[in-house]
């Protein structure tokens, strides 16, 4: 296989929790060398998120640390600021998600890194961008989807404002970050001018729900809640003899198709629901028609049938059954990862392919210091005898006590 994308370019990760883990990742991914940087109580992601999988090892530190190596750094005492902002010098990008005082502190912002001579795309996430009423303020994921109107369109019709169960704000905030950097990565190489790309989390969330902004703008209304409808066309989930199934039609062939198949022809003679715009305004008349007809069939053979027509339809699957889905598998979305824990875990894989094969980075989640001894060696050019003032004065902290060279 011919050399990954951005295999020889350096990234720094020194964020935390999510969002910017995610995007460094996919960096890893996408054959960067990618360092993590924490300070000597780790990423808090290693402590929170679910069941331990491993020693500092959660299912939330895990899902974005895939593909890194990792340094442990005393960032409180000036020589461990003096590291990492050697680490960033020596970076082609540096990402993170530090206030902005405690970024200049560790000599992560453009500026300074210019000063050393650095040429290192910089890339920070926060939670609304560098302009605006709120910006430098913090704010999580869930926060985010309450603010940007996403949980007011989110859950049943009746009920309370609901968040989207994954973290899709983090998520979406590091894709989108992973996207800016190669962007800027592709100016630089251009121009030969570093670029600094900032993320808000909260841009994110207005990004999503962009259609809704339009149509509120265009209808004079904000867009009601609809459950696990949806605005544009008719598609909706139904309860079967054996579980749950969405069915999705816009057009007046699988509109029919539809109608023939669950035994509810007579709607085809109505001319309130003859095309997309009126089955949504009468839905009150057509969903409840669906729901009787598909509450007798199994899932899959309604899936059958109208995959056979046409009509898209889909099982909804929990977990347990989408890892074991034939597509799961053969087309390797989840992989077995046996080398952060005592127990083999499934992970999910990176969503892209190059030239053909998927990109995975090959190095499992690092535990907290794991590489400190290397990185000082590689990226720093550290003797052993620098290696070991720092190591010994705890400034950088090694995985083990047998990280110290002899």
């Amino acid at each position: 296989m011919s050399a990954l994308p951005l295999e020889g370019l350096r990234v720094l990760d020194a964020s935390t929790f999510l969002a910017g883990p995610i995007c460094c990742s996919l960096l890893a991914d996408w054959g960067a060398d990618v360092v993590k940087v924490e300070p000597p109580g780790g990423d808090p992601a290693r402590t929170l998120g679910g069941p331990v999988v491993g020693p500092g090892m959660t299912p939330t530190f895990v899902s974005g640390n895939r593909g890194k190596r990792a340094i442990a750094v005393d960032y409180g005492r000036p020589e461990g600021r003096d590291v990492v902002a050697r680490l960033a010098a020596c970076s082609d990008v540096v990402v993170h998600n530090q206030r902005d005082d405690v970024a200049a502190r560790l000599g992560l912002e453009p500026t300074a890194l210019s000063a050393r001579g650095s040429t290192a795309v910089v890339c920070s996430i926060s939670a609304f961008g560098p302009v605006g009423a709120y910006a430098g303020r913090p704010a999580l994921d869930s926060m985010i989807q309450a603010m940007t109107g996403m949980a007011t369109l989110t859950g049943e019709t009746a009920g309370i404002p609901m968040r989207a169960g994954p973290q899709v704000i983090d998520v979406g905030t590091g894709m989108t970050a992973a996207g800016a950097v190669a962007a800027a990565l592709l100016g630089r190489e251009r121009t030969g001018v570093p670029r600094h790309v900032s993320v808000s989390l909260y841009d994110v969330g207005l990004l999503f729900n962009a259609g809704f902004v339009v149509m509120r703008s265009a209808d004079g209304r904000t867009p009601p809640r609809l459950a696990n409808r949806s605005h544009p066309l008719l598609a909706d989930q139904f309860a079967t003899a054996d579980g749950f199934v969405v069915v999705a039609v816009w057009d007046t062939r699988r509109w029919s198709a539809l109608c023939e198949a669950l035994g509810v022809a007579d709607m085809l003679d109505d001319p309130d629901l003859a095309d997309n715009d009126g089955r949504l305004r009468h839905y009150d008349r057509v969903g409840p028609r669906l729901e009787r007809a598909i509450r007798g069939w199994t899932s899959a053979a309604l899936r059958d049938v109208l995959d056979d027509l046409g009509v898209l339809c889909c099982i909804t699957a929990d977990l347990d059954a989408v890892v074991a889905d034939a597509h799961t598998r053969t087309s390797g979305a989840i992989y077995d990862e046996a080398r952060v824990g005592p127990e083999t875990i499934q992970m999910a894989a990176g969503p892209v392919r190059i030239d053909g094969a998927r990109a995975v980075a090959g190095r499992p989640c690092p535990r907290l210091g794991e590489h400190s001894v290397e990185i000082l060696g590689e990226w720093l050019l550290a003797d052993d005898a620098e290696s070991n003032v720092l190591l010994d004065d705890g400034v950088v902290i090694p995985d083990s006590a047998d990280d110290r060279i002899s």
